[in-house]
C-alpha cells in the first residue's frame, strides 16, 4: 500500500536532431572544483518569481488538439513581440494558437502583454511532419500560459508557455501518476516515447511534458566590464533571475497542470505520484519536487546536474544552443571568471544546487542515472548534483551523454522495478520522510 498525497491546489525521427539537442538547459560558463557538500544545510524557504495573478492563479490552462506535437523554435524581432498590436496576433509556428492565449488572459484595456523573446520554443499540436509518435497521441494536451509580472529590471509582462500531453494507462485502473519531464526542445523524443509506452503498459497515467518552458531557449545577451565590480554584480543578478524564472516556471507548469488533470481523473490524488526527468528535465526537477514535496513518493534524475551557470559555456552543445552571450569587454582573468559565477550560483536560488538538498532531507527515494563520460551535462555537474541529493542510488556507465539515452530504453525493466519497489515501500505518513543526517541511506554508486 502506498501512503494518500498531500496535494496543493493553488529511431529516425531524425533521431540524431533528437539526440544533438538530447536536452540541456539554459545558462553558462567556467568549471572551478566543487566541494563535497551532501550534508550542507538546505535553504530555509525558497523565494519564487511573481506571475501577474489571474482568477487568483499563477496562469491558464488551455486544452489544445491532441493529433501530434511539433517542438520549434523561433527567431523573433522585438518589435514582433508586442501583442496589444493586433498586427503581432498572428502565429508564427504552424498552429501556435497565440491569438487563444491572449483571450484566456482577459487583458484589461490598455493593458500589455508581450511574446517571449528572441529563441523561443514551443509546441504547436497537429500533425508533426515525422509522423504518429510511437507511443500514440495523447488523450488530451493542457497548455500552462502565465505572465510575468513588471518589474525593475524587466518592465515588460512577458509570456510563457508549457506544453503537457496525458497518455492513460495501456489497462484500466491507473496504478498512479507518472510525471516525465524532457530535454531541451522535448527531446530525446524516441527515447521518451519508449519510455511513455513502458510506463502506460505497467499502468502508469503519463503526464509528460512536451518541452520545457517556452522561455528556457529565449536567449540572454549581458555586458560585463570585469574591472567594475557594480558591472559584474549587476550581470550576475540579472544571469540569475533570468535561471530562477526559467526553472520556476516548469515548476509552476506541473503544479497547476498536475492538479487539472487530478480533477479530471477521480481518484488520482490518492495513488502514488512519481517523477522521470531526462537531462534539461533532470536539471530543472529538484525543484519541480521542492515546490510540493510531500506529493511525490519517488523519482529518477537521468543525465541531470548543478549550476546552470557552468552549463552552456562548457557544453559541447554551447554553440549549436547560444543561450547566453557574455560579452566581456576585456577578457576576464580566471579568478574573475570563477568570482562571476560563484555569484551567479549563490543569487539563482532555485537552481538545484540549492533545491536537491530539500529533496535530500525529504526521504523521498531517488534514483541517478549518470554518463560518467557526460560533455552535454558536464560529468562533474552530475557528480555535484549526487553528491547534493544525499547520494542516493545511482546507476553510473563511462558513457556520453547520447548514450546514456541510447541505451536507456534496455534499462526500463529495471528502472521501472526500482520505481516500484521504492513505492511500495514507502511509510504512509509524510513525517516519516523526514530522516535526520545520521540515518540517511548510505552512498550508491553502483548498478
Amino acid at each position: 500500500m502506498n501512503r494518500a498525497h498531500a496535494r496543493r491546489t493553488s529511431f529516425d525521427r531524425r533521431f540524431e536532431h533528437s539526440l544533438a539537442a538530447a536536452c540541456l538547459v539554459a545558462t553558462s560558463v567556467l568549471a572551478h572544483a566543487m566541494p563535497r557538500v551532501h550534508d550542507d544545510p538546505a535553504p530555509a524557504a525558497l523565494v519564487w518569481p511573481q506571475r501577474v495573478p489571474i482568477a487568483g492563479a499563477s496562469g491558464v490552462i488551455i486544452e489544445r488538439a491532441a493529433p501530434g506535437w511539433w517542438v520549434q523554435r523561433h527567431a523573433i524581432e522585438d518589435d514582433e513581440r508586442d501583442l496589444s498590436r493586433p498586427d503581432n496576433l498572428h502565429d508564427i509556428g504552424p498552429k501556435e494558437g497565440i491569438a487563444d492565449v491572449v483571450d484566456a488572459f482577459q487583458l484589461p484595456t490598455g493593458e500589455r502583454l508581450f511574446r517571449e523573446g528572441d529563441g523561443v520554443s514551443f509546441v504547436s499540436c497537429h500533425p508533426e511532419p515525422y509522423g504518429d509518435p510511437t507511443c500514440g497521441s495523447p488523450a488530451f494536451v493542457l497548455e500552462f500560459a502565465s505572465r510575468t509580472a513588471p518589474s525593475e529590471r524587466e518592465p515588460r509582462s512577458v509570456l510563457q508557455r508549457t506544453s503537457f500531453g496525458v497518455w492513460r494507462p495501456t489497462d484500466e485502473p491507473a496504478r498512479g501518476l507518472a510525471l516525465v519531464l524532457p530535454g531541451m526542445l522535448g527531446t530525446p523524443e524516441p527515447v521518451l516515447d519508449a519510455m511513455t509506452r513502458a510506463l502506460a503498459d505497467r499502468g502508469w497515467l503519463v503526464v509528460r511534458a512536451l518541452n520545457l518552458p517556452s522561455r528556457h531557449t529565449e536567449r540572454v545577451e549581458l555586458a560585463i566590464d570585469p574591472g567594475d565590480d557594480a558591472s559584474v554584480a549587476r550581470a550576475a543578478s540579472d544571469l540569475a533571475l533570468a535561471i530562477n524564472d526559467r526553472i520556476a516556471e516548469m515548476a509552476l507548469a506541473t503544479e497547476a497542470v498536475l492538479a487539472e488533470v487530478e480533477r479530471r481523473e477521480p481518484g488520482l490524488r490518492e495513488l502514488p505520484r512519481i517523477a522521470i526527468g531526462c537531462s534539461g528535465g533532470a536539471i530543472m526537477l529538484p525543484t519541480t519536487l521542492a515546490r510540493d514535496l510531500p506529493a511525490y513518493d519517488a523519482a529518477v534524475l537521468i543525465a541531470g546536474g548543478v549550476n546552470f551557470a557552468e552549463m552552456v559555456e562548457r557544453s559541447s552543445y554551447a554553440d549549436m544552443l547560444d543561450i547566453v552571450r557574455l560579452n566581456w569587454t576585456t577578457p576576464p582573468t580566471a579568478e574573475q571568471r570563477a568570482a562571476f559565477f560563484a555569484a551567479v550560483r549563490e543569487h539563482a536560488t532555485l537552481d538545484p544546487w540549492h533545491t536537491a538538498p530539500l529533496v535530500r532531507d525529504s526521504g523521498m527515494p531517488i534514483l541517478m542515472i549518470h554518463a560518467s563520460r557526460d560533455a552535454a551535462v558536464p560529468a562533474d555537474l552530475g557528480d555535484a548534483l549526487w553528491e547534493r541529493m544525499g547520494r542516493p542510488k545511482r546507476w553510473s556507465t563511462p558513457v556520453g551523454h547520447e548514450l546514456v539515452f541510447m541505451t536507456l530504453p534496455a534499462r526500463f525493466p529495471k528502472m521501472l522495478d526500482w520505481v516500484e519497489s521504492a513505492i511500495t515501500a514507502q511509510p504512509h505518513a509524510k513525517d516519516a520522510r523526514n530522516p535526520t543526517p545520521e540515518s540517511r541511506p548510505k552512498a550508491h554508486d553502483d548498478e
